[in-house]
């Protein structure tokens, strides 16, 4: 839930620490957002290498880009340069996700 919340909400991690201990009456800190985060993104690894093979190697792909701002919560983006987002869709996998900090 903390990884959904800072990462495909977009929430701060100041929300999440407060939506945890109001939904869930969870204390948690700050720094522990994004640990939760990085853990979950490590956790599904694998199965996301695994799309990315299948869709390269599929005849037929749709793909979108977008850009966006990207603020620097997590310490990793400093120069608050704009990011973007990839998409990838295949009659059988869609909303493959590449995210990437220029």
């Amino acid at each position: 839930m903390s990884a959904l919340m800072s990462g495909m909400y977009h929430h701060s991690q100041r929300m999440v620490v407060s939506a945890m201990s109001d939904f869930f009456g969870l204390k948690i800190a700050l720094g522990t957002v994004n640990r939760l985060r990085n853990q979950a993104s490590e956790a599904v690894a694998v199965q996301v290498d695994e799309a990315q093979v299948y869709v390269q190697s599929q005849p037929i792909v749709g793909a979108d880009e977008t850009g966006f701002k990207q603020g620097n919560t997590d310490g990793k983006n400093p120069q608050n340069k704009k990011a973007w987002l990839w998409v990838a869709l295949t009659p059988i996998l869609f909303g493959l996700v590449n995210l990437r900090v220029n």
